[in-house]
């Protein structure tokens, strides 16, 4: 029942009684609805009706009530009752019960992974969607013939509920409500069921969705009986054994029955140039990788300096027919140590691959970053290795090392010079000449030798005059 536009709802049944408590809360009283069973009445009451909270000023409400009497003709027993001390009688018109169901339908059913040809589809790229469809209808006894319902949809609920970010954004029309969408009031008939359609669009097909494209995609809705109705009539109300709340999702279409299952392989070559140290400045090498399994969601390579002596530059996608490509940026371990994501931001299917390659500074400076020169490593080593989600076949060729040799060498050169260059030598007179050799040793590099770049070494020669 409700009183006239104050939005109160009592429910009544043949069988249940309303009782008055004119003298309850210090005089302002109450009215106590109790719902009846067959052949029983329920102990404890379903509504209570207080005038201190509902009808400010009203003085011994309940004192009086009225028999049943339909007085709109909905079929519903209506009921008046009066607060003498306020000279004020208050009308409940009775509002039909009827069961809402809900549920929630998706086109297609499972989500392929292009857009194109759906409805749901927009021409500003072909990223995965859905077209998500809230379906009402609803039953009762002497119910209006429609009445209007509001509902909120939530998106990849999952998702968000694990505080991931969710994957898609919600569409009615042209207009992006996020990951909330709030219907408008819709008129539900009792003829049939009444569907409202929202688009779900997934915002990117990054290495992030791939890696989470075995979760479902979930939505929950959840509805109310709107604040009107159609042509005036008194608003039903809702069973309070009916849920109100409907949760159902989808999934991908991956290809897979089940949980994919890849099989990455990992392949690492390097430069035929040789790393001599102080001359070399930079060095490559080059990863490929394949897929001989099912699709492969989510792969990423992460390549890592072992040596921890070479700085990584940049690195280049080598792109052939039927390669795909591989986005390469710095990121740091679990062990806060820095390494290389490189992220197939695709689906890698079976036979398919990709290749990229990694360009590291090895100056000097680089190879003896943080090490005194007595610590530097003979070598530099590239470990790689590839994950993806789902069960791989063979993990052991998931990863490949390859290592290139650092070369320590020196340009040594001498010179010499004689002081004086030449000398006369007298039969009669010199009985004993000295002169000096001088050496000078140079280093031209690349790598040092004794700390220093030249030295200069002094010999002493005595003739007599046999010579």
């Amino acid at each position: 029942m409700c009183i006239n536009a104050k939005k109160w709802y009592l429910t009544f049944k043949l069988q249940d009684i309303a009782i008055g408590a004119p003298n309850e809360d210090e005089g302002a009283g109450a009215v106590y609805i109790f719902n009846g069973k067959s052949g029983r009445m329920n102990e404890v009451h379903s509504q209570r009706i207080a005038a201190k909270t509902s009808f400010n000023g009203i003085k011994s409400f309940g004192t009086y009530i009225s028999r049943p009497l339909d007085i709109d003709n909905n079929k519903y027993a209506d009921l008046a009752v009066g607060a003498f001390q306020s000279d004020t009688t208050f009308l409940f018109r009775t509002s039909p019960v009827i069961t809402m169901t809900s549920r929630v339908t998706f086109n297609p059913p499972i989500i392929p992974l292009t857009s194109a040809g759906l409805q749901c589809a927009t021409p500003s790229n072909d990223n995965p969607c859905v077209t998500v469809s809230v379906c009402f209808s609803y039953t009762g006894t002497d119910v209006p013939v429609s009445t209007r319902v509001n509902y909120t949809l939530n998106a990849d609920t999952t998702i968000t509920g694990q505080s991931k970010t969710r994957r898609v954004d919600l569409y009615k029309g042209t207009t992006n409500h996020k990951g909330v969408f709030n219907s408008n009031p819709i008129s539900v008939s009792i003829s049939g069921e009444t569907c409202d359609d929202v688009y779900a669009r997934v915002m990117s097909t990054s290495r992030d969705f791939f890696s989470q494209i075995a979760i479902s995609l979930d939505f929950q809705a959840q509805f109310q009986l709107a604040e009107t109705t159609n042509g005036g009539v008194v608003k039903p109300v809702q069973d309070a054994n009916t849920p109100t709340t409907i949760t159902d999702g989808t999934t991908f279409m991956t290809g897979c029955s089940g949980v994919c299952a890849p099989d990455l392989q990992v392949d690492i070559t390097k430069d035929v140039i040789s790393i001599i140290y102080g001359q070399t400045i930079d060095y490559s090498f080059t990863v490929r990788i394949i897929n001989k399994g099912e699709p492969g969601f989510g792969v990423r390579l992460i390549a890592d300096i072992s040596s921890d002596n070479a700085l990584f530059l940049d690195a280049t996608p080598l792109l052939t027919d039927g390669s795909v490509q591989l986005t390469c940026a710095k990121a740091m371990d679990a062990n806060n140590k820095s390494v290389v994501h490189c992220d197939v931001n695709s689906v890698l299917y079976q036979k398919q691959f990709g290749a990229v390659r990694l360009r590291y500074n090895v100056t000097s400076a680089a190879l003896s970053e943080n090490v005194t020169y007595s610590d530097l490593l003979p070598y530099v080593r590239l470990t790689v290795t590839a994950s993806a989600v789902g069960n791989e076949v063979s993990p052991g060729d998931n990863t490949d090392t390859e290592t290139q040799d650092v070369s320590f060498s020196a340009d040594m050169a001498i010179s010499g010079v004689s002081t004086p260059e030449q000398s006369r030598v007298s039969e009669t007179k010199d009985t004993f000449r000295t002169f000096s050799h001088s050496y000078d040793i140079f280093n031209n590099g690349p790598k040092s030798f004794c700390h220093s770049c030249n030295h200069r070494y002094h010999r002493h020669f005595s003739t007599d005059k046999s010579i």
